[in-house]
């Protein structure tokens, strides 16, 4: 899906999410001629929230585990998610003070 010269970030057709980065040291080979997935406006929208201003390793990787935190909130439904979102959302205010 997206790469730098310190993470890869990989997408199996199978999965809602793309799966957390990997280093470029981790990978053995490469499997030629592949038809790609189809490119959907939602799979877009997460790569390039992800890949914004070619983050680290290690911001990359909090931000698929915010991700997937989102998913699994929203999972729990519409009340549980604008809950948690705004229990969030005023703990960020207080650290702003």
């Amino acid at each position: 899906m997206a790469r730098t010269g310190t993470w890869i970030l990989t997408w199996g057709d199978a999965n809602a999410l793309p799966d957390e980065p990997i280093a470029p040291a981790q990978i053995i080979g490469v499997i030629g001629d592949v038809p790609s997935a189809r490119w959907l406006l939602r799979r877009a929208m997460i790569v390039r929230y992800l890949t914004a201003r070619s983050p680290s390793f290690d911001v990359l990787t909090r931000r698929v585990a915010l991700v997937y935190r989102v998913r699994a909130v929203w999972r729990e439904g519409p009340v549980v998610f604008v809950r948690t979102a705004l229990r969030a959302l005023f703990r960020r205010l207080s650290m702003l003070k």
